[in-house]
C-alpha cells in the first residue's frame, strides 16, 4: 500500500506530500521507510492512503492454528506459541494468540 503524507508533527524524517510505500503494519501503525532511510512505525492518522494493496504484511488478529499431528517429535523455544486443549485449538495442534 502506498500512503501520502499529511501530518505535521515528524518534519525531521518526512516531507508533507510525499508518497510513501507501506513495508508492514503492526498493531494498526504503518512500519514506512522515512528519509532517513530507517523503517519505523507511523500512526495511521497522519496519512491518506493513496494505493491500497492486499498483500501488505500484518499479523493476523485471529489465533492461527499449525497441525503438527504428522510430526513425530518437536522442538520449538517460543514463549508466544502454547499447546492448548480449548475447542478452538484441538491438542494435535500449536496455537498462535
Amino acid at each position: 500500500m502506498n500512503v501520502r503524507y499529511i501530518g505535521d508533527y515528524y518534519k525531521v524524517s518526512l516531507i508533507k506530500g510525499t508518497t510513501y510505500h507501506v513495508v508492514g503494519v503492526e498493531k494498526s501503525w504503518y512500519r514506512i521507510v522515512d528519509e532517513t532511510g530507517e523503517d519505523y512505525l507511523f500512526p495511521p492518522e497522519e496519512f491518506e492512503v493513496v494505493e491500497e494493496e492486499t498483500n501488505v504484511t500484518s499479523a493476523p488478529s485471529w489465533p492461527v492454528m499449525v497441525n503438527l499431528s504428522h510430526l513425530q517429535s518437536f522442538e520449538f523455544h517460543s514463549t508466544s506459541m502454547t499447546n492448548s486443549l480449548s475447542p478452538d485449538c484441538p491438542s494435535s495442534a500449536l496455537c498462535y494468540s
